[in-house]
């Protein structure tokens, strides 16, 4: 798997406008990204690997620990988190960082 920022903006995209509704819940996300063939799912939501059987679903997840949001603070977790994209596999749930 390649990643480059144009792809990172693509899928952004991608992911809001064909899939997101504020009403749709964590397991309609997942299912709706794993049809559309998306092979892993970045969210900021741990209780979401909480609430949901991920191995039910064939995509992975990996849940951002960050103390919000905004870039200043997701920034520092993406070399793991490009490092750790071509290792991940469907069902499964990672922690960026592992230990809180």
């Amino acid at each position: 798997m390649r990643i480059s920022t144009g792809d990172w903006v693509a899928t952004y995209l991608n992911i809001k406008s064909n899939l997101c509704h504020l009403s749709a819940g964590n397991g309609e996300l997942l299912q709706k990204a794993a049809n559309a063939e998306f092979e892993v799912l970045v969210t900021m939501d741990s209780n979401m690997v909480h609430q949901q059987n991920i191995d039910r679903y064939a995509i992975a997840v990996i849940a951002l620990r960050a103390p919000s949001n905004r870039l200043g603070d997701t920034r520092p977790l993406m070399p793991a988190l490009l490092a750790v994209l071509p290792q991940v596999k469907p069902g499964t749930v990672t922690f960026l960082p592992e230990t809180a």
